[in-house]
């Protein structure tokens, strides 16, 4: 068979003619929307729930406090008596030199922990 060219389909739909819908098209549309099934709404739990951000928000004030105080007794000179042990163990941690580049290692840190949480809800909604 040959292909048709713009004219021959031309040609073809003229002979054909228009044909107009049947009477019953909105009501037979209607039918079958009318009997489509609908989905349910899945609910979706969050990522973080509230115990998360409260461990987070508490973390959070204890450090500005920690922070607050530890600058704070830091212009008098003296470190609080409940700080001295802790103190001593930080001051004995060494870390390790990133050769200028730290901003660039937290960075792909964030990024592969970024990954991993994409994969694992990946994983989590193929898995439903």
């Amino acid at each position: 068979m040959r292909e048709l060219h713009d004219d021959d389909l031309r040609k073809l739909f003229r002979t054909a003619g228009h044909a107009a819908p049947e009477q019953d098209l909105t009501g037979r549309i209607m039918a079958r929307v009318a009997v489509t099934p609908m989905h349910e709404a899945t609910t979706v739990q969050p990522v973080i729930g509230k115990r998360g951000w409260a461990l987070l928000a508490a973390a959070l004030v204890l450090a500005i406090v920690l922070v607050c105080t530890i600058d704070g007794e830091a212009t008098s000179g003296s470190i609080p008596l409940w700080l001295e042990p802790w103190m001593d163990r930080l001051g004995s941690i060494r870390l390790p030199s990133l050769g200028g580049a730290p901003w660039l290692a937290m960075a792909a840190a964030c990024t592969l922990f970024f990954l991993w949480v994409d994969r694992w809800l990946s994983a989590s909604k193929s898995a439903d």
